[in-house]
Protein backbone atom coordinates (compact mmCIF):
# COMPACT_ATOMS: atom_id res chain seq x y z
CA UNK A 1 0.00 0.00 0.00
CA UNK A 2 1.28 3.45 -0.43
CA UNK A 3 1.31 6.65 0.94
CA UNK A 4 -1.50 7.95 -1.26
CA UNK A 5 -3.32 4.90 -0.62
CA UNK A 6 -3.07 5.12 3.30
CA UNK A 7 -4.00 8.92 3.20
CA UNK A 8 -6.93 8.71 1.09
CA UNK A 9 -8.14 5.87 4.03
CA UNK A 10 -7.07 8.10 6.71
CA UNK A 11 -9.58 10.77 5.23
CA UNK A 12 -12.51 8.15 4.92
CA UNK A 13 -12.27 7.89 8.88
CA UNK A 14 -12.00 11.74 9.23
CA UNK A 15 -14.63 12.05 12.42
CA UNK A 16 -14.96 8.69 13.63
CA UNK A 17 -14.28 8.20 17.34
CA UNK A 18 -10.94 6.00 18.02
CA UNK A 19 -9.46 4.49 21.85
CA UNK A 20 -6.64 4.39 22.74
CA UNK A 21 -4.85 1.55 25.27
CA UNK A 22 -6.35 3.22 28.24
CA UNK A 23 -9.46 2.73 26.61
CA UNK A 24 -9.78 7.21 26.18
CA UNK A 25 -11.79 8.18 23.20
CA UNK A 26 -10.53 10.64 20.29
CA UNK A 27 -11.00 11.54 16.93
CA UNK A 28 -8.95 13.35 14.24
CA UNK A 29 -9.84 16.29 11.89
CA UNK A 30 -7.47 17.11 8.91
CA UNK A 31 -6.73 20.97 9.16
CA UNK A 32 -5.64 21.02 5.53
CA UNK A 33 -3.79 18.87 3.22
CA UNK A 34 -1.21 17.44 5.08
CA UNK A 35 -2.01 18.30 8.78
CA UNK A 36 -4.68 16.37 11.00
CA UNK A 37 -5.43 17.66 14.33
CA UNK A 38 -6.08 15.13 17.41
CA UNK A 39 -9.78 15.66 19.35
CA UNK A 40 -9.98 14.12 22.96
CA UNK A 41 -13.18 14.58 24.95
CA UNK A 42 -13.38 17.91 26.23
CA UNK A 43 -11.12 19.53 23.29
CA UNK A 44 -12.32 23.18 21.84
CA UNK A 45 -12.27 22.47 18.33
Amino acid sequence: MNIEAIWKKMKEFEGETFYTVSGLPYTYEFIDENNIQPIRDGDAK
